[in-house]
């Protein structure tokens, strides 16, 4: 896979496809991870909403506190982020967004997305990226992740309708105005061999993004948070440059620590000038059991602790 003229586009080797027959293999592959993405996990396509209901409460039945506002005692605030700008770079938010969020200040104005046509070159024989471009932040209706549209209701709240129950969730911070940024984008491209899946950004999608909602709190005086629930394998200079340029300007970045756990963090909740945000839970939640490595080495910690106690 390549982007124009012919310059390599990604790093990973399973995605440098290359040649005709690794296409052909990967087709079978449900969707193709781009360098920087979300959970695969949470990649479901985006599915419609009956958006004919009225009005629904606040707060939910009974004036019930999820969980995640209980976790950072955030449930005695409702003014939680009143007068602050939060960017949700990620996979933009689903086309019935005012559904979800007429509660909730929304800067649809000031959102964008930020992308690359993907096409088959038959001269190249292999997967290509045009130039950057702007598109609009409503994610791919059947293609796209609603991941960017579930952070936004983690902040604000949401509007949860059905058959039996119609009311809105609080969010952990109800009055800060999102602006929603697409960098993470999805595509089906037909190729020789059949079509292949694509979800994810590249780092001059992560990078403008970035630069784009610096440029946003420097022209308009206000105080942004960049959040960024996404992560890649390793640190790239255009990415953490696009970070220091927002940083000069007041902007504070947070991103994801990713979903490796005990196997160590993604980019670029990484990079030290970044605030890195993991699941919270109790000690060893998302461990069941000790992984392989650690084992190892909690063994050789008491092989060595007995070898050392053996010649005092």
């Amino acid at each position: 896979m390549q982007r124009q003229p012919s310059k390599p586009l990604v790093r990973a080797p399973a995605l440098c496809f290359g040649a005709a027959l690794a296409v052909a293999s990967l087709a079978q592959a449900d969707v193709l991870s781009l360098p920087y993405n979300v959970s695969l996990l949470k990649e479901a396509f985006a599915e419609t909403v009956n958006t004919d209901s009225g009005p629904a409460a606040l707060n939910g039945p009974a004036g019930q506190t999820p969980f995640w506002v209980d976790m950072v005692n955030a449930e005695a605030n409702d003014q939680g982020g009143d007068g602050i700008y939060v960017a949700v770079l990620d996979t933009g938010l689903l086309a019935p967004w005012p559904f979800f969020f007429a509660h909730a200040n929304i800067r649809a104005d000031w959102g964008k997305g930020f992308t690359h046509d993907i096409y088959w070159d038959p001269v190249l024989n292999d997967l290509v990226a045009g130039p950057l471009i702007e598109r609009s932040f409503i994610t791919d209706p059947f293609l796209g992740s609603g991941h960017g549209t579930h952070v936004t209701s983690t902040l604000v709240g949401y509007r949860f309708s059905t058959a039996t129950a119609d009311f809105l969730v609080r969010g952990v911070a109800p009055k800060v105005t999102i602006i929603p940024v697409l960098v993470l984008d999805a595509w089906e491209v037909p190729t020789p061999y059949g079509p292949v899946r694509l979800s994810g950004g590249f780092d001059d999608m992560i990078s403008t993004g970035i630069r784009y909602v610096a440029d946003l709190a420097t022209t308009h005086r206000i105080k942004i948070v960049i959040n960024m629930s996404l992560g890649g394998p390793e640190p790239t200079a255009e990415i953490e440059d696009a970070i220091n340029y927002a940083l000069e300007r007041g902007v504070i970045v947070v991103a994801s620590a990713g979903n490796n756990g005990v196997y160590g963090m993604g980019w670029p909740g990484a990079y030290p000038q970044v605030i890195s945000a993991a699941a919270g839970g109790w000690t060893q939640q998302w461990v069941p059991v000790p992984p392989p490595n650690t084992l190892v080495a909690q063994q050789r910690h008491r092989e060595a602790e007995h070898q050392g106690s053996l010649g005092q």
